[in-house]
C-alpha cells in the first residue's frame, strides 16, 4: 500500500505562516470603550443581527487566508502517492566520480554542489539514484522518490586514492536502469585514462547520458618515488604547475627529521635529498607542502626492512657424506642432521650459500 510522501518536505514548515492571518485577524478586532448611559432600556430592542453577520464574515476571511497559505506550502512540498506505480518509474542516476583527482576541499565541495544540482533538476516523475565510482562503484541510494534521502547521500562523496574507471560506473548504471530506462548524469573531471580499465558496459536502449565537468585539475605537486640509502633519503617530486620551489619534509617513525626545498620546472620531476639516517625497521615518510594541489599524492611511505639470513638444513641418511649430491664449492658450512631427528647433532650454520649459487 502506498502513502502520501513529499519530494521537498522542508517546505511544509511554511504552513506555520498560517499564524500571520490569525494575528492580523486579532489585531483587526476593535474593542470599543464602554460608556455609561442612563437610558439603556431604550436600546434593548435594537437589532443585533448586523453585528453577528459581521463576526461571521471575519471568520470566513480568516479561514480563506489560512487555507491559501496551507495550500501554498503544500504545493511547494510537492506531494505524491508512493505506491506500486513508482517501481516502474524511469530513473535518473547521478554517478559521481570520487577518484583521487577530485580531492581537495574546494574541489570536493564543487563536486557535491554539482551532484545536488543534478538531483534538483531531475524530472519530477523520475526516481532518483545516487552512486559513487572510482576503481569500484558503490550504489549509495537505490531508486527512490525521496529527494531528501538522495540529497543526504552527498555527505558520502569523499574522494580517496583510487583511479578513475568509467566502465565500472557505467556497468553499475546498466544494472540500476535495467527494465526501467531513464537517464545517467556523470559528474567527473574527464580524465582520459579512466577508459583503460573495467568491463565493457552497455546501457539500456534509449538511455540518455549527460556529462557534467567538474573542471580542470589545479596545479599539483606529488611524491612519485622514495628511496633510502645508508645516510640519506631521496624523494622524486613531480610538478604539474608552473615552475616553482617545493618544500619536502622527511619523517622517520612519525618524527620530522629534515626539510628541504627544491626547484621544479613545469611538468618536471625534481629530486629532493636529505641527510637522514634510517634505522632498520623504521618507517619513512616524504611529504610535499602543496596546500592548493591534490592531497592524494602529497606523501609517500617507505619501510626499511631488516636483512634476513636464512638457515638451510640438509637432511641425509646416516652414513652418507656431505659431498654426496652437494658440491663443496657451493657451501660455506653445513649442518648435518640424521633422519632420526633434526635436533640431534644440530649445529648453527652461517650463510650456507653465496648469492646466485644453487644447490644441485
Amino acid at each position: 500500500m502506498g502513502g502520501l510522501a513529499f519530494l521537498s518536505p522542508a517546505f511544509l514548515f511554511g504552513a506555520l505562516a498560517i499564524g500571520i492571518p490569525l494575528v492580523l485577524h486579532l489585531l483587526r478586532q476593535r474593542a470599543d470603550p464602554v460608556q455609561p448611559f442612563s437610558a439603556v432600556r431604550l436600546l434593548r430592542a435594537a437589532p443585533v443581527e448586523q453585528a453577528r453577520r459581521r463576526r461571521l464574515r471575519d471568520l470566513l476571511l480568516f479561514a480563506l487566508r489560512a487555507t491559501a497559505l496551507a495550500l501554498l506550502a503544500l504545493a511547494f512540498a510537492r506531494p505524491y502517492l508512493a505506491g506500486a506505480a513508482a517501481v516502474d518509474a524511469p530513473v535518473t542516476l547521478v554517478l559521481a566520480d570520487v577518484s583521487a583527482s577530485l580531492g581537495g576541499a574546494a574541489r570536493t565541495a564543487h563536486l557535491r554542489d554539482l551532484v545536488l544540482s543534478a538531483i534538483d533538476r531531475a524530472p519530477a516523475g523520475d526516481a532518483i539514484a545516487v552512486a559513487r565510482f572510482a576503481a569500484t562503484c558503490d550504489l549509495l541510494v537505490a531508486p527512490t522518490h525521496d529527494r531528501a534521502l538522495a540529497r543526504a547521500a552527498i555527505s558520502q562523496l569523499t574522494p580517496g586514492f583510487a583511479p578513475t574507471a568509467y566502465r565500472v560506473g557505467l556497468d553499475r548504471a546498466a544494472e540500476v536502469l535495467a527494465g526501467r530506462g531513464g537517464r545517467v548524469v556523470v559528474i567527473t573531471d574527464l580524465q582520459a585514462g579512466g577508459w583503460t580499465d573495467g568491463p565493457d558496459a552497455s546501457l539500456p536502449p534509449g538511455t540518455r547520458v549527460d556529462v557534467i565537468d567538474v573542471g580542470q585539475l589545479p596545479p599539483d605537486a606529488g611524491i612519485v618515488n622514495l628511496a633510502s640509502g645508508k645516510d640519506r633519503v631521496t624523494a622524486g617530486v613531480r610538478n604539474t604547475g608552473a615552475a616553482r620551489a617545493l618544500t619536502i619534509a622527511f619523517d622517520v617513525d612519525s618524527v620530522e627529521r629534515a626539510r628541504t626545498t627544491v626547484a621544479a620546472g613545469q611538468d618536471q620531476t625534481a629530486q629532493a635529498v636529505a641527510a637522514v639516517t634510517v634505522p632498520p625497521g623504521s618507517r619513512v615518510r616524504a611529504r610535499v607542502i602543496d596546500p592548493d594541489g591534490l592531497p592524494g599524492d602529497d606523501e609517500r611511505w617507505l619501510h626499511a626492512t631488516v636483512a634476513v639470513h636464512p638457515r638451510v638444513y640438509l637432511v641425509v641418511s646416516p652414513g652418507v657424506s656431505q659431498q654426496d649430491g652437494v658440491r663443496d664449492d657451493h657451501i660455506h658450512s653445513t649442518v648435518r642432521c640424521p633422519i632420526g631427528g633434526i635436533g640431534h647433532g644440530e649445529r648453527r650454520a652461517g650463510n650456507v650459500a653465496r648469492r646466485g649459487d644453487h644447490l644441485r
